[in-house]
């Protein structure tokens, strides 16, 4: 009779799989954080273009009403700033027809509903037409609530355009005016 010796075979190590199983999940997780991460940042960064496109179309959409009635439009003595409209003014709907508009009335309902659809198109969005020998330099003074204070426009030169609105949800690079996330641009007409 012969004795066989069996012998065991090394015990496994229990539960090594399952360390795997949730260094991947880690990993995994890990991975899709950051793709949310990246998603989210292009979703502020395409809004922000967005914005840019508006508010460029908006200036030149201005400048094309101001060289499409020159007469009505442009003043020739005093301050030709735009932005001396009556605050206090209000749509004329003798402005909005063929004829029987006086100048002061056509300048003042142009410019309130450009304003408006500024404020509807644009966080904090607004503008004003004004004469700037400078307007790289001379940009808009920026209110603590990141509106418009003062648009500093030194009332000779080429007329502009100027439109700013808030971006401080992002932080806005060039041509930013202050802390507050003010962003500007213009157009010359």
């Amino acid at each position: 009779m012969s004795i066989v010796c069996a012998s065991r075979p090394p015990k496994s190590q229990a539960g090594f799989s399952l360390i795997e199983a949730l260094i991947s999940v880690l990993i995994l997780a890990l991975g899709l954080l950051g793709t949310l991460g990246m998603i989210v940042n292009s979703l502020k960064l395409s809004s922000s273009s967005a914005y840019r496109t508006v508010a460029s179309q908006q200036a030149y959409s201005m400048a094309d009403q101001v060289r499409g009635t020159p007469l009505a439009m442009v003043v020739s003595t005093g301050n030709d700033s735009f932005d001396t409209y009556s605050s206090s003014a209000t749509l004329t709907a003798d402005c909005l027809k063929a004829g029987g508009c006086v100048r002061a009335n056509y300048v003042n309902t142009t410019v309130l509903m450009w304003r408006a659809q500024l404020a509807a198109v644009l966080p904090g969005g607004d503008g004003t037409v004004c004469r700037d020998a400078n307007p790289n330099t001379n940009v808009p003074t920026q209110a603590a609530a990141g509106t418009v204070s003062s648009w500093n426009c030194s009332n000779s030169g080429n007329y502009v355009v100027k439109v700013c609105w808030n971006e401080q949800r992002i932080n806005a690079s060039s041509p930013t005016v202050g802390t507050g996330g003010l962003l500007c641009t213009w157009a010359t007409i």
